[in-house]
């Protein structure tokens, strides 16, 4: 690796390789191979491709390369398949439609439908007439009080 950069001719190949040993203490030998791949092809970001790495600088992709191959070695989690959800009849989402869209007969027949689940509107109130039919009006705050969030 160290003849690939002539700018780092002057050192001591010997120390130089001591110093990589010492920092690569550990590391697989192919993360080692990885790093050194990198280093030489000039494809290792805030490097100055004149000159070889440091042996802090490549230890460090050492490890980096090291994470990589522990991560690909990892068993892949299957996705769980997705469960198959009830379709919603076409007369039920017309009914929706129609009721987001302010049909008053939608909203009507959707409240026959889910009778636990009424649609309530905070500026309107119902009040029961003396026939006993159930009527929605507009609210008065001076009489029904605040609206309801």
């Amino acid at each position: 690796m160290l003849s690939g950069f002539p700018a780092s001719a002057g050192t001591d190949p010997d120390m130089q390789i001591r110093a990589y040993l010492v920092a690569i203490e550990g590391i697989p030998l192919e993360a080692v191979w990885q790093a050194a791949k990198l280093f030489i092809s000039g494809k290792v970001r805030d490097h100055n491709r004149a000159f070889a790495p440091s042996s802090a600088s490549f230890a460090e992709q050492c490890r980096i390369q090291q994470a990589a191959i522990e991560a690909e070695s990892r068993p892949r989690m299957e996705a769980e398949p997705e469960r198959p959800q009830p379709k919603v009849p076409a007369y039920k989402m017309k009914l929706l439609r129609d009721a987001a869209n302010g049909s008053r007969s939608a909203k009507r027949e959707l409240a026959k439908m889910f009778p636990d689940n009424p649609i309530r509107h905070p500026d309107r109130v119902t009040r029961v007439t003396l026939s006993g039919a159930h009527v929605t009006m507009p609210r008065v705050p001076c009489i029904d009080g605040p609206a309801e969030p």
